[in-house]
């Protein structure tokens, strides 16, 4: 399968699921958060937090996460990637796609300790255990 090819399927993939795990760590300890998401079309994963929350606090520390999509139709994305805290303006930038896919989000607009991230991915592997023979590849960025 061609990088396009394998690019397209993940991106699909990511188009159809709107809850994720991120994994973060700021010290000693691993934490892990189910979270709704966007993506774009370079494969990036557009998040939002709260000030207060753990994961934002390790973020700020350590920009380096993991990312776990699907599972329960026998296909998974495990991502890594490296978060970057967008500003509101930024943000805006996403702000249509995100809010479409989750309409929930849109609370975080009149939240001033709401804050925003794009992931840009370094590593992936797609898993589609359905598929015969299983349809797994890794990529790196």
């Amino acid at each position: 399968m061609k990088i396009s090819e394998k690019k397209r399927l993940v991106l699909n993939f990511l188009k159809s699921h709107k809850l994720g795990v991120i994994a973060t760590s700021g010290g000693k300890q691993p934490e892990a958060a189910a979270v709704d998401f966007s993506e774009t079309s370079k494969l990036e994963i557009i998040l939002t937090t709260l000030a207060f929350y753990r994961k934002y606090k390790n973020l700020k520390r350590n920009s380096r996460v993991a990312f776990v999509v699907g599972g329960e139709q026998g296909v998974t994305l495990q991502y890594e990637g490296l978060a970057e805290e967008l500003s509101r303006p930024a943000f805006k930038k996403y702000y249509k796609r995100h809010i479409e896919k989750n309409p929930i989000e849109k609370k975080f607009d009149v939240m001033p300790e709401a804050r925003f991230f794009k992931i840009k991915p370094t590593w992936l592997r797609y898993s589609d255990f359905t598929a015969k023979p299983n349809n797994i590849f890794e990529m790196k960025f």
